[in-house]
C-alpha cells in the first residue's frame, strides 16, 4: 500500500512538473491526487513561473534552484536544474521539483526531463 501511495504522489508530481506548459492539465487530472493533497491552480502558476525562469535561462545554469511560495495557500517548493542535454535534436533540461502543499505529510520529490519543442514550449517527450 505504501508503494501505491508513492506511485500516486509521483503521478501528481509529474502532472505538476508538466504543468510548466500544460496549464489546465492540472485541473483536469485532480482525480490522481493523493488524499488530502491540495495544490491550487494559483500554486501551480507559482511553480510554473519558477521553472520557466530556469528553463529559459541561456546558457543553462546547472545546479541553480528557484524557490516559490504562494502566501495565500502556504504551498511552496523548489525547482532545480540538474542537467542540460539534447534529445531528438532538441535542447532538454532535467529538472527536480520538490513540492510541499498543505495537509501533505511529506513533500513530493520528482525529477523529470523537459525538452524545448520547435514551437518554443517545454514538454516531456515520450
Amino acid at each position: 500500500m505504501e508503494s501505491l501511495g508513492r506511485q500516486i504522489k509521483a503521478c501528481v508530481a509529474v502532472i505538476l512538473a508538466l504543468s510548466v506548459t500544460m496549464g489546465s492539465a492540472t485541473a483536469q487530472m485532480r482525480y490522481l491526487q493523493p488524499e488530502k493533497f491540495s495544490l491550487s491552480q494559483e500554486d501551480a502558476q507559482y511553480q510554473r513561473n519558477a521553472a520557466l525562469g530556469l528553463l529559459n535561462t541561456d546558457p543553462p545554469r546547472i545546479g541553480q534552484s528557484s524557490e516559490w511560495k504562494n502566501p495565500r495557500s502556504g504551498a511552496h517548493g523548489t525547482v532545480t536544474m540538474l542537467q542540460a542535454s539534447q534529445k531528438r535534436g532538441l535542447p532538454c533540461r532535467t529538472m527536480r521539483y520538490v513540492v510541499d502543499a498543505s495537509r501533505v505529510a511529506e513533500p513530493m520529490d520528482l525529477t523529470v526531463t523537459l525538452c524545448k519543442t520547435s514551437a518554443g514550449d517545454w514538454k516531456a517527450l515520450d
